[in-house]
């Protein structure tokens, strides 16, 4: 999607110049590279087209500074010069994070590349050549008027230039901001600088090494040495390998590649969308903001992936802000989401308690903010922004919210806090009672979006015209939104306000399916609601992040084949979606023919790496008698996968899953970093605990069909089933639930799901 823009109008006052239009113009197929504190942007035709710098603490919440740039290449062609951006070109390679471009002719190579991993890095683009060519580099700048500035060293092979950076993002303040290198590496010949930009000539060369620096280090180029090759000798390269661009990482290598891939790139993805503030952007294309609520549920992928210093960063840099969020994303709930993801961490960290004691201010005061909004409230009013802005009873973030209580409680606990640990449980309390007589609405048969009074509007006295910010406190249609209530229970036990297998929850699920789900088994955003001024004809695009939440509903429920169908069909295999074309990138959401809104979007890679681990996993960070549980899966048609390295605590287990005859045969070896520890206890699905020592290996067998028991989720299978099959059969199920056995149950409600043929919507 693009931005229609405004002409720029310029004031000068004081020394600050500000810019009416918002975001940068971007194409779908742009990809990025990001460095500690910098990012470059650069289009399918090669040219770099943005530069960011600036991401301290004080700006990384917001926009960071960035300069609108077009860098190229031209060769000499006869008499004239050929424009590179002019061929055409395809990815060898890119990936989130990291850009690889090929001419199709095979004449130039361009590569984005940067040392993630070091504390300052530049960004650097290697231009190949298969064979020796004049060429010119030219950089100019979209707005000259910017430049205070410049300045050439040929023998340094620099230009350098004092700009004015822009930053933030509803109306662009231009400021004073870093200085910007523009490097070479063999040094070239400076033909033009100026304001507008700098041009450089190279003689017959067969590759040039451009180093992008707004680091503001203090180089220390020594002679003969250039500007550039003193950078990468400082670094040791121009690019971190795997092993050092997620050091220690979890891996997984199954019978499907792709999968394989979008789990690995997934990583890549969270990791490169963080800067060294510890914070991450949850869009680096178009909003430009970095959220809680994206940021926590991308770094709880992150935690079981076993990147233990990347969260403990990021959660370092929200305790310092202390605020709720940013930009347009201000709703209440993000400081709950962040204490759920405060507390899974600290089940996997190896020093958890002290990690919980660094955030427990942070905890303690959102946790009182909560306990006494509950007491005066009920259901908070909060506003999910995911239909409008309005602040209601929205039953999601309260579900959300219901979840970072119970965790504060157990924060609380852990630390030693019991009065504390006391009065949060009883608001949460308070909050389910409240949910449950008003987020379900029974004459509909579902839990409802917004459950304010019918009849009731709210005006937004700053806002009162703004349509998306006034109107009524209820809708009730049906919302694929609610699907977060259930997962809720994925990040810590009695953590969701209404448990997976609550028929509620199911005829609300049934009806997401019936309405909402794809042949693809994608599934769409939310349905209509005539009634409201707000989307009244739905809106039918497909989130990556939903079918995640779903996958993780059938995973609680223990319908692990279920589960990875919405993995698999609805976002690695999705229809009209080429991941291997669009470099592994998942957008916000598809449209109806699978074509990308944005190029990427952080959280829907976090949420996917969480996805693919509790399934092949099934991991349990709160097992009664053991220190984690284990019930491993695999998706249908797979019959091996290893996950290599994953991280519990101080130990590393690497762990072999091959399918046996309609069992998934489970093979742990550990490894302990812990002198002395004593053995790892390991909890099986239906009780059994299995002790392993490090260096030794453990073996069981797993019946994933088996789950749902297991797993304590038949109790309410009989009501389950009436209300599926009324709403997806359209009828009654043909024999009396009450007299069908678990295993009759669960089959009869699984193939109601999997053999109920949806439409495309």
């Amino acid at each position: 999607m693009k931005r229609a823009f405004a002409a720029l109008a310029l004031l000068l006052s004081a020394g600050v110049l500000r810019a009416v239009d918002k975001v940068p113009e971007y194409e779908i197929t742009d990809t990025y590279v990001t460095s500690p504190t910098m990012l470059v942007r650069a289009g399918v035709d090669g040219q770099i087209k943005e530069i960011w710098s600036g991401m301290d603490p004080g700006r990384m919440r917001h926009v960071p500074l960035f300069l609108e740039t077009s860098i190229f290449g031209q060769i000499r062609s006869g008499g004239g010069w050929l424009d590179l951006r002019s061929l055409r070109y395809h990815h060898a390679g890119t990936r989130p994070g990291y850009i690889h471009l090929q001419s199709d002719d095979g004449l130039v190579s361009i590569e984005v590349t940067s040392r993630k991993n070091a504390a300052l890095s530049p960004i650097f683009v290697t231009y190949a050549f298969s064979r020796p060519v004049d060429l010119k580099l030219a950089a100019q700048f979209k707005y000259p008027e910017f430049t205070r500035g410049f300045h050439c060293d040929d023998a340094a092979g620099t230009a350098e230039f004092e700009t004015a950076w822009r930053g933030e993002n509803a109306v662009l303040t231009t400021t004073a901001g870093p200085r910007l290198v523009l490097a070479a590496q063999p040094p070239g010949k400076t033909v033009a600088i100026g304001r507008s930009g700098v041009t450089t000539q190279f003689e017959s060369t067969r590759g040039v090494l451009l180093c992008i620096d707004a680091t503001e280090r203090n180089m220390d180029r020594r002679a003969p040495e250039s500007y550039a090759a003193s950078w990468t000798n400082l670094l040791g390269g121009t690019r971190d390998s795997e092993a050092e661009l997620v050091p220690d990482r979890v891996t997984l290598a199954s019978d499907d590649g792709k999968l394989d891939r979008m789990f690995e790139y997934s990583i890549d993805a969270v990791v490169t969308s963080q800067f060294a503030s510890g914070d991450v952007m949850g869009d680096v294309f178009f909003y430009r903001d970095s959220w809680l609520r994206d940021g926590t549920y991308s770094m709880i992928g992150l935690s079981l992936a076993g990147d233990y210093r990347a969260v403990d960063s990021y959660f370092a840099f929200w305790n310092a802000q202390r605020g709720f969020s940013v930009g347009g994303e201000r709703e209440a709930q993000q400081p709950a989401i962040a204490i759920t993801g405060m507390w899974l961490h600290s089940l996997l960290s190896p020093d958890g308690t002290a990690f919980l004691g660094r955030v427990w201010p942070y905890a303690r005061d959102y946790a009182d903010y909560y306990t006494g909004r509950i007491e005066r409230e009920g259901m908070l009013n909060v506003a999910e922004e995911w239909i409008c802005f309005i602040p209601a009873p929205s039953s999601w973030p309260n579900a959300e919210i219901y979840s970072g209580l119970r965790a504060a409680a157990k924060i609380a606990a852990r630390l030693g806090y019991p009065q504390e640990a006391s009065r949060w449980n009883r608001a949460a309390g308070r909050l389910q009672e409240r949910f449950s007589l008003q987020a379900y609405d029974g004459d509909k048969g579902r839990i409802i979006p917004m459950a304010g009074p019918a009849g009731q509007s709210f005006t937004d006295p700053q806002f009162p015209k703004a349509e998306n910010r006034n109107g009524p406190l209820r809708d009730d249609r049906v919302d694929a939104g609610m699907l977060i209530i259930g997962r809720m229970e994925a990040f810590g036990r009695g953590q969701g306000i209404m448990q997976v297998d609550d028929p509620r929850f199911a005829s609300t699920r049934a009806e997401i399916t019936r309405d909402l789900e794809n042949p693809d088994h994608s599934i769409c955003r939310f349905g209509a609601n005539p009634a409201s001024p707000h989307a009244p004809r739905g809106e039918l695009d497909t989130w990556p992040i939903i079918m995640a939440w779903a996958a993780q509903d059938e995973w609680l429920l223990g319908q692990t084949d279920l589960a990875w169908r919405y993995l698999l069909s609805g976002i690695v295999n999705k229809e009209g979606y080429g991941a291997q074309a669009w470099c592994f990138y998942l957008p916000e959401n598809w449209d109806r023919r699978g074509i990308p809104d944005k190029p990427m979007i952080t959280w829907s890679h976090g949420d996917f790496v969480t996805s693919v681990l509790l399934l092949l996993l099934g991991v349990d960070l709160e097992p009664a008698g053991a220190d984690l549980g284990l019930a491993p899966s695999l998706p249908p048609g797979v019959n091996h996968a290893q996950v290599g390295n994953f991280h519990f605590r101080d130990w590393r287990l690497d762990i072999g899953l091959s399918r046996e005859e309609g069992l998934i045969a489970v093979r742990v070896r550990a490894s302990s970093h812990a002198a002395g520890a004593k053995a790892l206890s390991i909890r099986l699905p239906f009780g059994r605990v299995t002790e392993l020592a490090a260096g030794r290996e453990a073996r069981f067998t797993v019946d994933p069909a088996q789950y749902y028991l297991a797993f304590g989720r038949s109790r309410n299978a009989a009501e389950r089933a009436s209300v599926a099959s009324t709403i997806l059969a359209g009828s009654p199920p043909p024999q009396d639930p009450r007299k069908m056995t678990p295993a009759e149950l669960e089959a009869f409600i699984c193939n109601l799901e999997a053999n109920y043929t949806e439409t495309a919507k």
